[in-house]
């Protein structure tokens, strides 16, 4: 599942216009949606690599802020094959690649929260124990 769609690639490249630029190989002046879901499907897959240590799945539902990292990433993906990276792109960049690194570690999220499945094998017991029941480092041993 893409986590953005062309409409959020038109905004973060700024405009329909430049978007055709940066996918039109033919010069033919329309947009290549072939090579938009190239990069899209990369820029989804990097984000997901990040995201698998705390994540189990893609994200059913995507949070904003990967909708938006998703689309900038597929712009820069873009005008990398394009070779018209500025400095700036680079920066914004590594400012991703840092927020990604923190969401793999738990530091930030992305907005929505993995649910862990419910379990039917586990139920909560509350075991009671008789009052002349010894309870003792040596009669733990073993236990630890």
């Amino acid at each position: 599942m893409a986590y953005c769609s062309t409409a959020d690639c038109e905004a973060k490249a700024g405009g329909s216009a430049r978007l055709i630029e940066l996918t039109d190989d033919a010069g033919a002046g329309t947009l290549n949606t072939t090579v938009l879901d190239a990069a899209i499907a990369e820029a989804t897959a990097w984000i997901d690599s990040y995201a698998a240590p705390r994540y189990s799945t893609s994200f059913v539902t995507v949070p904003s802020m990967v909708r938006w990292l998703a689309a900038d990433e597929t712009i820069y993906l873009l005008k990398q094959r394009r070779s018209m990276l500025l400095d700036e792109d680079r920066t914004k960049r590594e400012d991703r690649l840092a927020w990604l690194r923190d969401l793999s570690k738990g530091l930030v999220g992305a907005g929505a929260d993995p649910v862990p499945p419910a379990s039917s094998s586990v139920a909560a017991v509350i075991l009671e124990r008789d009052e002349d029941e010894d309870v003792s480092r040596d009669a733990l041993k073993g236990f630890w």
